[in-house]
């Protein structure tokens, strides 16, 4: 899933900024940018559209088809 990357200045939080933690304005920003992402990604997959889509027949197997080979017909 493509996603927007963090700005590069709270791509590398130095040592205090860690050891401040959230009292660094460097790392609650980087801690915002991780929860927003994360909480984004969960959001999608438990989506209405998703859900849909993984009732489809092509979903449905028991055994991983890379596995067995079995999968939807390529034309």
């Amino acid at each position: 899933m493509p996603f927007e990357p963090p700005e590069m200045d709270i791509t590398k939080l130095s040592v205090e900024d860690m050891r401040s933690g959230l009292n660094s304005d460097k790392f609650r920003r980087r801690a915002v940018w991780l929860r927003d992402r994360w909480c984004g990604m969960l959001r999608k997959a438990f989506s209405t559209e998703v859900r849909q889509a993984q009732q489809g027949l092509s979903q449905r197997w028991t055994i991983h088809p890379p596995l067995t080979g079995v999968g939807p017909q390529r034309v």
